[in-house]
């Protein structure tokens, strides 16, 4: 066993060398994890992605009326139904003003253009409305006969705006989306004849209020079609502005 202590002083000669060694390499060597936030990889500056606080780079934006538009395309030719009002309560539908994806000043010139073409065709009918009795004398019969090439002014203006405003390639959607509904506003822009028939004398709701009963029908000037409504209102809350110049008195 003389070789022993030979070996013990080998092994011990050769774990201190080790960890001289593994001392002196770990004082020159760089930290594991630095504040630094780039690393350079052969010629390539890779930014380090924890340490990246920059904002994202801007995108042009995207024009997303056509991705609404070929939505809208899609619908139709699987026949979903869809149904576009052009115009509620004297306002772009706003279905369309996101379709199209207009702005607020677009959508303010289009309303002011509505707003006034129904003005306009309410002042004309009121100029030729007719009032009668009854031949039972409880109620006054109102007719507004229908508009004809007085009214086309007012309709191009409408349409000029419209296309002024939407340029060629959204008018043109407009015009599918929209289909012959435009034209049919305000009673076919004038074009059928109304008649009112509103009761003389009121009744009694259960709370005591008096109201009246009035009726208003549209009749198309091609083909007699019509349609009619019906209704019961205080006097002050008649809200129909061409049945509003002839109430009855209180």
């Amino acid at each position: 066993m003389r070789w022993f202590p030979t070996l013990c002083l080998t092994l011990l000669a050769f774990c201190l060398g080790l960890i001289v060694g593994l001392r002196t390499k770990s004082g020159n060597s760089a930290p594991i994890f630095t504040n630094a936030s780039t690393a350079t990889v052969g010629s390539t500056t890779v930014r380090n992605k924890l340490a990246d606080t920059s904002a994202p780079t801007a995108t042009e934006p995207q024009d997303s009326w056509g991705v609404q538009a070929r939505t809208f395309a899609e619908l139709s030719n699987r026949k979903e139904g869809l149904i576009v009002r052009p115009v509620a309560g004297d306002k772009l539908d706003i279905g369309l003003v996101l379709m199209l994806g207009l702005t607020t000043d677009e959508w303010n010139r289009i309303n002011r253009s509505i707003l006034e073409t129904r003005t306009q065709i309410e002042h004309l009918r009121l100029a030729t409305a007719v009032s009668t009795l009854s031949k039972d004398g409880k109620k006054t019969i109102i007719t507004l006969p229908p508009l004809a090439n007085e009214v086309d002014p007012i309709y191009k203006s409408l349409i000029s705006t419209l296309s002024t405003v939407l340029g060629p390639e959204k008018y043109n959607f407009f015009n599918k989306v929209a289909g012959d509904s435009l034209d049919q506003m305000y009673d076919n822009f004038g074009a059928n004849e109304i008649i009112y028939e509103i009761a003389n004398e009121p009744t009694a709701n259960a709370d005591g209020t008096k109201v009246y009963a009035y009726r208003r029908s549209s009749f198309a000037s091609v083909g007699g079609a019509g349609s009619w409504s019906s209704s019961k209102a205080e006097l002050g809350k008649i809200d129909d502005p061409l049945l509003r110049g002839f109430l009855p008195p209180k």
